[in-house]
């Protein structure tokens, strides 16, 4: 009988260690799928709002501009880069131009969905294309590319202000905008 009943605690200990483990992994489970449910839910509608074909509508409404760095204004671009600047500005809808005047603090780039909804539909909206292809610690040069911009302008566009006039791009085409920066530019855009 003794053997019996030492063998029936045995079993009850070893049961009562597997429930303990059994929670403390049903525990670590939970937490896990508590952090990355939302984390990957994100993920999936961020990659969503970018998915699809652009609407064939979701094009140049004429109104662009291009953002130009401080160095038109402080002697370093002359006759020439202006020959050039009208060459690759020829049949882009480009209509301003606005000059840099120097490095700003805390400059945000708005989504152009939310850009779209803050902005009335008679005001004209402008937004700025990164172009800055430079790979260091803290930046990414092939997450910052104009046509990675103008698809995601365009898709946006399309989805939230098909109709809207009042819209357009900025290329930033200072030291850092390509030839391939303007020929996105002009493909993904324009044309």
């Amino acid at each position: 009988m003794r053997t019996v009943k030492a063998r029936l605690r045995a079993a009850l200990a070893l049961r009562r260690r597997r429930s303990r483990w059994q929670r403390v992994g049903l525990a670590a489970l939970t937490g896990l799928v508590t952090v990355l449910l939302p984390v990957g839910g994100a993920a999936v509608a961020l990659r969503m709002e970018y998915a699809g074909e652009p609407s064939a509508e979701a094009r140049t409404r004429g109104r662009d501009a291009v953002w130009l760095g401080h160095a038109w204004v402080d002697g370093h671009k002359g006759e020439a880069d202006l020959t050039t600047l009208t060459r690759l500005l020829a049949g882009t809808g480009v209509r301003d131009l606005y000059v840099r005047t120097g490095p700003l603090e805390h400059d945000v780039a708005q989504q152009t969905a939310l850009a779209l909804e803050a902005t009335p539909p008679g005001v004209d909206l402008l937004l700025g294309l990164p172009a800055y292809w430079d790979d260091t610690f803290g930046h990414r040069g092939s997450a910052e590319t104009v046509a990675a911009a103008v698809r995601g302008a365009r898709l946006s566009l399309g989805r939230h202000a098909p109709g809207r006039q009042t819209f357009g791009l900025a290329l930033y085409a200072d030291f850092s905008a390509t030839l391939a920066d303007w020929a996105a530019f002009r493909d993904g855009w324009s044309g």
